[in-house]
């Protein structure tokens, strides 16, 4: 078989099962599946096509080393005596097996009729990532809702709400499946009783459990009037500069304050590195301050430049995204 092929296969699965920039969960081996190669936690799952013809689960990190470290054009993979025989023209190695979980593939075995996403699915639910609560205790709001038209998160803080292109089935996507499906792109997907299956465009097939629970009536909350004020095209660059110094572990985590006070928007960030504010110019009388993830506000910036407050809140609205949060004192 291609070395370079399988290479860029167990990269693959690694880049995306092993981020860490985000809170996704790790695994311990790959599943070589005859056509497919898996990687399996407890609450999802990915699979990319591969035929290797070897029914065969081995470490992930081992496996990784060696075969990345490979020069051989060609390798053949043969399963003996449980060990994986690996032999190129100038390598040989033999990596001892796990024991082989006929229950890790019946388990992520799509069982239901597969619907076609809507075309702008996956930037939905990279968008409503930042409002998921990241509480574990509360497993609906550490999900994204995704139902009918709508997707929508909260951490009952702020909320985000999504239209869909399309209608899709109903469904609580858990906050670790969502940051790795924000990565690809869906075409298709599979709703079982608890498992829903997703086949991306390069190939992949996610897997993910479903969180059971009704999502809260978020649709009152963007019911609010106040003046509609307009961010200055160049805030992405203050957004960009003061993000070096964002406080939080992770992606989805990190955080800047942003202060609007006599014609003057601020944003600041720090951490214990340092801390780092800019100031620009903004034509509105408001004063209001809140906290908001850069990666997040740049990306909504994109879509709107304008906002809504009552003095509560804060509300930014495009065509098809909406993100509500609540203001604090200064």
């Amino acid at each position: 078989m291609n070395t370079k092929d399988l290479k860029e296969s167990l990269h693959f699965l690694s880049k995306n099962m092993t981020n860490k920039k985000s809170i996704i969960e790790s695994y311990n081996s790959f599943i070589f599946d005859k056509n497919r190669i898996i990687v399996f936690n407890d609450n999802y799952s990915l699979e990319v096509p591969f035929d290797s013809k070897i029914q065969v689960r081995v470490p992930a990190e081992e496996t990784l080393k060696i075969i990345s470290g490979i020069q051989d054009s060609e390798i053949t993979l043969k399963v003996e005596e449980n060990n994986l025989q690996i032999k190129g023209k100038r390598v040989k190695a033999a990596i001892t097996c796990f024991d082989w979980d006929e229950s890790i593939t019946e388990t992520i075995e799509a069982k239901s009729k597969w619907y076609g996403a809507a075309d702008n699915f996956n930037q939905g639910i990279k968008l409503c990532l930042f409002s998921t609560s990241t509480d574990i205790s509360n497993a609906v709001i550490n999900s994204i809702s995704v139902g009918g038209n709508i997707i929508q998160s909260t951490d009952n803080y702020r909320v985000s709400r999504f239209l869909l292109k399309k209608k899709m089935k109903t469904f609580l996507l858990p906050l670790t499946s969502a940051i790795l499906l924000s990565q690809l792109k869906t075409e298709e997907y599979c709703l079982d009783e608890n498992w829903i299956h997703f086949k991306n465009t390069d190939g992949s097939i996610m897997h993910t459990r479903i969180v059971e629970g009704s999502f809260p009536d978020t649709s009152q909350l963007f019911e609010i009037e106040g003046p509609i004020f307009h961010l200055p095209e160049k805030l992405h660059e203050q957004i960009d500069l003061v993000s070096t110094l964002a406080e939080g572990d992770f992606v989805t985590d990190k955080k800047i304050k942003v202060e609007i006070h006599e014609g003057i928007l601020r944003c600041r960030a720090e951490n214990e590195t340092g801390w780092i504010e800019s100031d620009i110019e903004l034509d509105t009388g408001e004063s209001i301050a809140f906290t908001i993830n850069p990666i997040f506000f740049s990306e909504v910036l994109k879509l709107s430049s304008t906002a809504v407050t009552d003095g509560e809140k804060i509300v930014f609205e495009s065509e098809n995204f909406e993100h509500i949060m609540t203001l604090f004192g200064e």
